[in-house]
């Protein structure tokens, strides 16, 4: 039987080398699906800031993970397709409102 603090590290790098291959597609397609609906994005590292009046949401592209911040703290999940939801939604609410 091997170290078991060997089996950690490798599975780590092997997590690590997954990230590196899987993280920029992700990026990229959030990236030009959040331009599509004409927000303002900024790539952040290992994440994504999207500024909507009056806040900002930040997305993880890798985990999927999006949460939004004062007075949007209600926009929490997972996955790009119920953020692009979420997203489409207070853009219509903005202009009804006259945003």
């Amino acid at each position: 039987m091997g170290d078991t603090g060997d089996d950690f590290k490798a599975f780590n790098e092997h997590k690590k080398e997954q990230r590196a291959k899987i993280e920029p597609n992700r990026k990229n397609y959030a990236m030009r699906q959040l331009g599509k609906l004409g927000l303002a994005a900024l790539d952040h590292g290992d994440s994504i800031l999207i500024r909507i009046e009056p806040s900002t949401i930040t997305f993880w592209p890798f985990t999927g993970w999006f949460q939004g911040q004062r007075p949007l703290g209600g926009i929490k999940g997972r996955g790009i397709k119920p953020l692009l939801k979420q997203l489409n939604y207070l853009i219509e609410r903005n202009k009804s409102n006259g945003k």
